[in-house]
């Protein structure tokens, strides 16, 4: 039996045995791409930032179809390259972006000028509408993530062996970095968008419709530009309403305490995720005082869950009386007007018990607390119509404070001890010693 003597001989036998048999595991697949990438020795091909100017576009022509034309657009946008195996590339510009921020930038210009007159809600919430698919669009590539390939070639090293075991394990990729100049553009596009539904916002002669609110806080949202979110939700209440066909304008003052003026709760945590996720302390604060502290946000929560109650329990006299006089037909055995008056008693009596003992249940119920309680003597009427803002603060409590129950109680600094006189302002309590911990 003759034998090989030749090295390469015996790897290239090895590999082609390999590539018939299965692999025991992935690290034996990653050796085996990394012997045959050894012998080839190819150098990995380097990250390159390319500009659309000098990407070569191949179009179509009657007379040499292979012919080459060079993209010459009137402004150069910056675009990102992506190695794709060894000679592909996915390209992101930025060119679409700049026109539709010219666009809204000049619909904002018409609205705010002093010579135009009121806009309609339909004019604001259509641009506010444009402004947040614009933001998403601005947004999804801050970070790289829409430079993703759309083609992969196979491992050529032991490198791309590992990162490809790394993501059919579902880790997640790496995202590109994005280039300096890149960054820099989309800051400022960033800084005018979010100026720019600011002021429209503010302008006098606008209307802070419900869904115009919704997109604002969206839009700012998306942007990570929080800040102005507690004076825009003090306009929604407090903003002079612009009166229809009037020349010159007139404006009618609101009543802010109004049903209609209190910020929905869905919005409300929206805000005050937002103000949380930037660790802005005051702005929470001011997200909470503008939305869940609010005497409107009371009353909304007063006629959209007590009123049903509160009906069924002034309607429950006329009904138990009605039920005791049938109830009084039926027995022979007293005056029909005394068993009347009996089952009416009754009624009434196993009615108010049962109310009374469901209304307690719920308003003295403590297991949603978390590290925020109340005072000792707040009457059961203002423990629950002020549960939300209550829970809001619990939620900026647990942000600024140690996530471990166990350090709980050791927080210190100034921004901490406002935190505590806020809440006890409020009359509530931060981290009551008989509830902690250990401290039972």
């Amino acid at each position: 039996m003759s034998t090989c003597k030749d090295p390469k001989a015996l790897l290239h036998r090895g590999l082609s045995m390999a590539r018939r048999s299965q692999y025991i595991c992935q690290t034996c697949k990653s050796v085996a791409a990394f012997g045959q990438g050894a012998l080839h020795r190819q150098r990995p091909e380097p990250f390159r930032l390319l500009r659309c100017s000098d990407v070569a576009i191949r179009t179509y022509s009657t007379d040499n179809p292979l012919e080459s034309t060079r993209q010459t657009p009137h402004r150069r946008p910056i675009a990102w390259a992506l190695p794709l195996g060894r000679s592909s590339y996915a390209t992101v510009s930025s060119t679409d972006l700049d026109g539709e921020l010219r666009s809204l930038l000049q619909r904002g210009t018409a609205i705010l000028s002093s010579n135009a007159p009121p806009p309609s809600k339909e004019q604001a919430e259509t641009l506010f509408r444009d402004c947040e698919t614009t933001a998403k669009n601005l947004m999804s590539g801050r970070d790289g993530s829409s430079l993703t390939p759309s083609t992969r070639s196979g491992p050529s090293s032991a490198s791309s062996a590992l990162l490809n075991l790394e993501e059919e394990g579902g880790a997640a990729k790496p995202a590109m970095p994005v280039p300096p100049a890149a960054r820099a553009s989309r800051k400022k596009a960033i800084e005018s968008l979010s100026r720019l539904v600011y002021e429209v916002i503010v302008h006098p002669a606008v209307f802070i419709t419900p869904d115009l609110l919704q997109r604002y806080i969206t839009i700012q949202r998306l942007l990570s530009r929080p800040r102005s979110f507690p004076e825009v939700l003090h306009l929604y209440a407090t903003k002079p309403i612009p009166q229809p066909d009037t020349t010159p304008a007139t404006y009618r003052t609101p009543n802010p305490d109004r049903v209609q003026f209190a910020v929905p709760k869905p919005l409300a945590d929206t805000a005050l995720d937002a103000a949380i996720k930037v660790k802005d302390l005051s702005l929470a604060l001011g997200v909470i005082d503008t939305t869940y502290a609010t005497r409107a946000f009371r009353r909304a929560k007063l006629l959209r869950k007590g009123l049903v109650p509160l009906t069924g329990l002034a309607l429950a006299p006329v009904a138990a009386y009605s039920v005791a006089s049938q109830l009084a037909m039926l027995q022979d055995t007293m005056e029909p007007e005394l068993a009347t008056v009996i089952a009416f008693a009754g009624i009434i009596s196993y009615v108010g018990f049962t109310a009374t003992i469901g209304i307690v249940a719920v308003t003295t119920a403590n297991d949603q607390m978390d590290r925020v309680t109340w005072v000792a003597g707040t009457p059961l009427r203002e423990r629950w119509l002020r549960e939300e803002e209550r829970a809001a603060i619990d939620r900026v409590a647990g942000a600024w404070g140690f996530k471990e129950r166990r350090k709980r109680g050791d927080e210190e600094g100034p921004e901490w001890e406002r935190l505590r006189e806020w809440i006890g302002r409020g009359r509530m309590v931060l981290d009551r010693p008989e509830l902690m911990e250990g401290m039972e």
